[in-house]
């Protein structure tokens, strides 16, 4: 797995994506989201923060780091719990049933869908 990182530039409100040996000095450890080595069903990469949806019966996922791993914050029923996050298809770092949808520092509101 590379090691890939976005950040919104405070200036341009842009995001902008670097390696590990390239960080902006304007870079703060608040506003990065690092890459997962996982793509969505349509090929997107999901970085830490992204918000997806799924086939599943789950109105959304929040990707987050914890514990050592990154892990989707599930939200079935209304019961809030964590899943550890393996791409379903191991071979090909893809999650066939997921797409990133938005992520939680540009579209908060969906968070609220419950839909």
């Amino acid at each position: 797995m590379e090691f890939r990182f976005r950040a919104k530039h405070p200036a341009t409100k842009r995001w902008m994506y670097f390696g590990i040996k390239n960080v902006p000095l304007w870079v703060e450890k608040d506003n990065v989201q690092q890459y997962t080595g996982v793509v969505d069903k349509k090929g997107n990469p999901i970085f830490d923060g992204d918000i997806l949806s799924t086939d599943l019966s789950r109105p959304y996922l929040v990707v987050e780091f914890r514990n050592g791993a990154f892990m989707y914050q599930c939200h079935d029923s209304g019961k809030d719990y964590y899943d550890i996050m393996f791409p379903v298809e191991v071979e090909h770092d893809q999650d066939a049933f997921a797409e990133v949808i938005g992520n939680i520092f540009d579209n908060p509101e969906l968070l609220n869908n419950e839909s």
